[in-house]
């Protein structure tokens, strides 16, 4: 990649080259110019890969720090285990090469001065690990403070190709669920996911494949959204209400979604007079301890998020200390899944291709 010249920025935001080394640099004459012409100048500098100095302490030594942000959003924090899984991955690469390691939830209207202030020299990290729900807005003032930056999991808003992306490939995980669920006669699955760009855009993509290819022409594959948060466990409950009250056609025999709802749906289960996996197969996106030890056990794709965290920080680590910036391209999407297969899937009679199969 050719290095970017102060000269290139100045070009592109219509200003001079000196104009753009006071705002860059942060310096007290900056202040002359309007906050229009700064934040111009600050975007263009950002899109175009140009790299400040990196954040060094007073005395001019490296921080070799980074943080880990957990979007203040996500349900439970801390006691949500799937995020803590990442965590150890990101905490085994920074102790390897020598990094310490800050850990914080945030909203996006908390990210601001007091957690990582403006001026390099103040900062306390030299780059961040987000994951969770990542809002515009703090996707934003992320790209806008400069810190360099890698996200674990698609569930990203308007990202447009800024930082890079580690993440298992959704559409082929989902895609391996209802494979098996097809070779067990299940033709009518439904997915629970969240009203979210990622996730909509996700279901719409594998119901394209399915129609497309022509691949497994007998499954009915449908997506429900939840209008509440949708890892609550009490989302269970309210599945298995439209379920019982469902009059779109004949009911789906298999359902997919995470860990918290699989638990809730078990849990609520007696309630509505049904069992798993007699009246419902339930396969959870993304397996966890709980899995395990439910009743029954949950069938449910192993996700190494530890790899994940640990590919991702090596690869932010990496770069800060080469003094480069984080292309979106070193993103990966390749990490491996495996289908556990448990309790919680029965097989169907082959009657049940063509809707024969009892239904709750």
């Amino acid at each position: 990649m050719e290095k970017v010249k102060l000269k290139d920025i100045a070009e592109a935001a219509g200003v001079r080259p000196s104009t753009v080394s006071l705002v860059l640099r942060e310096q007290p004459k900056a202040q002359s110019f309007t906050r229009e012409t700064r934040e111009r100048i600050l975007s263009i500098a950002a899109d175009m890969g140009f790299f400040v100095d990196r954040p060094r302490t007073p005395a001019g030594r490296q921080l070799r720090t980074i943080a880990f942000l957990l979007a203040g959003e996500i349900q439970d924090g801390w006691n949500n285990g799937f995020f803590i899984r990442f965590l150890n991955g990101i905490e085994e690469a920074c102790r390897e090469m020598g990094y310490n390691l800050e850990v914080m939830r945030c909203h996006a209207s908390e990210f601001d001065e007091p957690h990582f202030p403006s001026r390099n020299h103040q900062r306390s990290v030299d780059g961040v690990v987000v994951t969770g729900y990542i809002s515009e807005v703090l996707l934003r003032k992320i790209h806008e403070m400069r810190l360099p930056c890698v996200c674990l999991g698609e569930d990203l808003a308007g990202n447009q190709n800024r930082f890079p992306i580690f993440c298992v490939n959704a559409v082929g995980m989902y895609l391996q669920i209802i494979r098996y669920l097809h070779s067990m006669n299940h033709c009518r699955i439904i997915a629970l996911m969240e009203e979210r760009e990622h996730q909509l855009a996700l279901g719409d993509e594998l119901k394209e494949i399915l129609s497309r290819t022509g691949e497994m022409p007998q499954v009915e594959f449908r997506v429900m959204v939840n209008d509440s948060n949708y890892s609550d466990f009490r989302n269970g409950s309210d599945f298995l209400w439209r379920l019982v009250n469902w009059d779109d056609g004949p009911k789906p025999t298999a359902v997919i979604c995470n860990e918290r709802v699989g638990i809730g749906i078990l849990r609520a289960l007696p309630k509505f007079n049904l069992r798993c996996p007699e009246d419902l197969s339930i396969v959870i996106a993304g397996d966890g301890p709980m899995c395990d030890v439910s009743f029954p056990p949950l069938s449910a794709v192993a996700i190494d998020c530890e790899e994940i965290g640990y590919q991702a920080t090596r690869t932010l680590i990496s770069h800060l200390r080469q003094g480069k910036p984080v292309p979106f391209e070193c993103g990966r999407s390749d990490f491996p899944t495996r289908l556990n297969i448990r309790g919680s899937i029965r097989a169907l009679e082959s009657s049940a291709r063509s809707g024969q199969s009892e239904q709750p």
